[in-house]
């Protein structure tokens, strides 16, 4: 199993993506002969006390957030977390 991050494969711009390094994971993988299950992961990896990694949501989808922040997920007590979007923001069109 391995976590696929939209940070990663989508990070410079919409519809711009980046797969070397999952396709070198992969092809070693199946060179191995194993079967591999990716994790589509639309949320931020680490960037919390103590983790070593960080890979945030896109830059350019943080910028829209940026004006207009209620594609962030906020719980009831409007706490805002950017970490990832809110699920009422999956049909709309808001980065081009």
């Amino acid at each position: 199993m391995i976590d696929v991050w939209w940070g990663l494969v989508e990070g410079k711009g919409p519809k711009a993506y980046d797969w070397s390094a999952y396709k070198q994971v992969f092809d070693l993988v199946h060179e191995a002969g194993l079967k591999l299950q990716a994790i589509m992961s639309f949320h931020q990896c680490g960037g919390n006390v103590g983790d070593v990694v960080n890979i945030p949501i896109p830059q350019w989808v943080r910028d829209v957030g940026a004006t207009d922040p209620d594609i962030f997920y906020t719980n009831r007590g409007g706490t805002r977390n950017i970490e990832y979007l809110t699920l009422g923001v999956d049909d709309q069109p808001l980065f081009h």
